[in-house]
């Protein structure tokens, strides 16, 4: 394995918490994190589906049964060391069990049933109550050309950037319909409906995801100056 290999795994090891559980929740009244790490468990585990399905579609419903597998094996890994802490464990098991439920009978459907079976609407929904409900028909006409695409070809590569589109042109109307919504709540809205996007190889994904602001302190960064320096010499360890 060559040098350059070698510190490119360590780093990507140490910044992704590798086989320690760094990345788990451990705070509960942490809401928009638990938020953010339910969502990337289902849509990390999706993406393993996708990029495969993209290499061949041969024994879709063992793939799809895969995601579940995928996304049980995570919250196991994060409550397996949370001892007596019944209530964290909770916490996340009920965070990850709507996405868990959901996602093998809608991806069956979209990705394995022939036929053309109905094909069920994935556009995200913009939530926040200090929304004008009248966001709900133009945050969903934004993904009109998105669903086309989708119904077309679900495993169609130009997904990734027509989702990330959509999510822009939703993000616009933020001004028009929630004038009340702090920066911090737009910026976490905004967040939790691009980190949705399953379409995107790593490389293609939108840097600005791994932008995190708590919904209860001043804005953080996840990856901080601190994790980069110590992904540094753990490198140069992994080196020598």
């Amino acid at each position: 394995m060559s040098r350059t290999l070698i510190i490119a795994v360590c780093i990507a090891v140490t910044l992704g918490g590798g086989c320690c559980q760094e990345g788990c929740p451990t705070n509960l009244d942490d809401t928009f994190y638990l938020q953010t790490w339910s969502i990337d468990v289902y849509t990390n585990c999706s993406k393993q589906l996708i990029d495969e399905l993209r290499q061949n579609t041969d024994n879709c419903s063992a793939k799809v049964q895969n995601v579940e597998v995928c996304m049980n094996q995570i919250l196991q890994n994060c409550t397996t060391d949370m001892g007596n802490n019944n209530q964290m464990r909770q916490h996340l098991e009920a965070s990850v069990n709507p996405y868990l439920l959901s996602a093998v009978d809608r991806y069956n459907t979209i990705y394995c049933t022939e036929g053309g079976a109905d094909i069920p609407n994935i556009i995200p929904i913009i939530g926040n109550i200090k929304c004008d409900y009248g966001i709900q028909q133009p945050s969903m006409a934004c993904g009109d050309d998105f669903m086309e695409m989708f119904k077309n070809n679900p495993l169609n590569e130009t997904l990734c950037s027509a989702y990330e589109e959509m999510v822009i042109c939703q993000t616009d109307l933020l001004d028009q319909y929630c004038p009340d919504m702090s920066e911090e709540e737009r910026f976490n809205d905004d967040s939790l409906r691009k980190r949705r996007n399953i379409f995107c190889a790593d490389e293609d994904s939108d840097e600005s995801k791994n932008a995190y602001v708590s919904d209860t302190a001043a804005p953080l960064f996840r990856i901080s100056l601190f994790k980069v320096i110590w992904s540094y010499f753990m490198a140069i360890y992994c080196i020598f």
